[in-house]
């Protein structure tokens, strides 16, 4: 009877402890589940966290790709058009100068002839031989140095063929100038000399053979040695050459000039005029 119960003991006590021992294995088991949910929790967690950002920078590079893809598109296009303007501003520039080159000869003349009428209606130059500029007569004297005659050769012909052909002139002017020193015997004057002048510029002479007593004469007598050997060029063989003289009166910018008496080269000088006769 003790034994059974003793047996009853041993077995229940045996039981006691299979119990308990599946009841904390179950208990630990439960745990490690719930930590094991935790931490996949925490992870799952923390991936959204550094996925969402990531997510969100990825739309952002999408959206910018787009707007870059549109602004390239745009200046692709705005390329193309100035292209084309291009194209048709070089089309008409090559068309332009096709025509030019397939001008005809009497367009061509008809071009010339309006550059030519363009200085037609200009007023020449005026030249002007001042003692300044190398152009020297020997004191009270109209005769034409050797120096004087190269100089009009060498510097002024040139100058006056071109302006008569631009300008389409036929009549040359020569003006003689002095300045307002007197010369010569004062209180004598023969009128005379009109005539001999007037010969001399018909038919040639020793210019310093007539006598002169006042500027107006000498001016006149320079005038006539300019344009005696003027006349002497073949160049000028059909234009109308005029002697005139201003003599003391007119200073070298055209104005009255003062009567006091003074020396000055600018006032010493020739002064040369294209015009055209009532002919034309």
């Amino acid at each position: 009877m003790l034994l059974g119960f003793l047996l009853l003991v041993l077995f229940g006590w045996i039981a006691y402890e299979i119990v308990m021992y599946i009841y904390k294995t179950l208990k630990d088991f439960s745990y490690s589940r719930t930590k094991i949910i935790k931490d996949l929790k925490e992870t799952i967690s923390l991936l959204k966290d550094k996925w969402e950002p990531t997510e969100r920078r990825k739309r952002d590079l999408e959206l910018q790709v787009k707007v870059s893809e549109k602004e390239i598109y745009e200046l692709t296009r705005d390329l193309n058009n100035e292209k084309k303007q291009v194209e048709k501003i070089q089309s008409k520039l090559d068309t332009l100068l096709v025509h030019y080159r397939n001008l005809t000869e009497k367009e061509k003349l008809y071009l010339a002839k309006i550059n030519e009428l363009q200085g037609k209606y200009e007023d020449p130059p005026l030249i002007t031989l001042s003692e300044e500029k190398g152009f020297l007569f020997p004191s009270g004297k109209a005769t034409l140095t050797i120096d004087y005659q190269n100089k009009l050769l060498s510097e002024i012909m040139d100058e006056l063929i071109k302006n008569i052909k631009k300008y389409d002139c036929d009549v040359i002017e020569i003006y003689g100038y002095t300045d307002t020193q007197p010369f010569g015997r004062r209180g004598y004057y023969s009128n005379d000399i009109d005539n001999k002048l007037h010969k001399c510029l018909r038919y040639g002479c020793d210019i310093d053979s007539i006598k002169t007593y006042t500027n107006l004469e000498l001016g006149m007598k320079r005038a006539i040695a300019v344009v005696s050997f003027l006349r002497q060029q073949w160049q000028l063989r059909n234009i109308t050459i005029r002697p005139f003289s201003a003599g003391q009166f007119l200073d070298e910018n055209g104005k009255i000039s003062s009567l006091a008496v003074q020396e000055t080269k600018k006032r010493r000088r020739i002064e040369i005029r294209l015009s055209k006769s009532t002919k034309q």
